[in-house]
């Protein structure tokens, strides 16, 4: 019973998404407010600008020979990825800026050896599944030495998750 009550949601919403399916499992409604409502509007987050920012940056940064990367190149590759989207105002956006450089220099720092082939980043992905559209997307698709694919989802929230919140995060699996 659940499950069709919750199809019918998804039907009415168009297409599907693990986060449409996130909200609606932690907040019925909220989901109808922020998926069904007529009444709802599209607010431009700065957590999603913050998001976009970053993954737009490591993959710029994958661009560039990332074991001779400096911190320069780095600042300028965020500089032109930056979206400004969102902020409350320039005080916010300034320590969500120094957030993500920060990021973006530990990435390299840790990453100067990564040998993996980049076959795809920020990149959505759409089909019918169990008879309803679904969308997903992911932040980065290798190929290891070993040949095989590794699919990878930056988080990019304050908050650090433990493994068995990731796995159960179907925005994570």
């Amino acid at each position: 019973e659940f499950l069709k009550k919750l199809f019918a949601l998804f039907k009415s919403a168009g297409r599907m998404s693990a986060g449409k399916v996130n909200t609606y499992l932690s907040c019925p409604l909220k989901y109808r407010y922020q998926y069904l409502s007529s009444r709802r509007r599209k607010m431009k987050s700065h957590y999603l600008s913050f998001a976009s920012s970053i993954q737009t940056s490591i993959a710029a940064i994958h661009d560039e020979d990332i074991a001779e990367i400096s911190e320069k190149e780095i600042f300028e590759i965020l500089k032109s990825s930056w979206k400004r989207e969102g902020y409350a105002g320039s005080e916010q956006e300034d320590s969500f800026w120094l957030l993500g450089l920060k990021i973006l220099v530990d990435y390299a720092g840790k990453n100067r050896f990564f040998r993996n082939k980049i076959l795809a980043v920020n990149e959505n992905i759409s089909g019918k599944f169990a008879g309803y559209f679904f969308n997903a997307r992911f932040s980065q698709v290798s190929r290891n030495s070993d040949r095989k694919i590794e699919v990878v989802q930056f988080k990019t929230g304050k908050r650090l998750q433990n493994e068995a919140t990731l796995k159960s995060d179907l925005q994570s699996v």
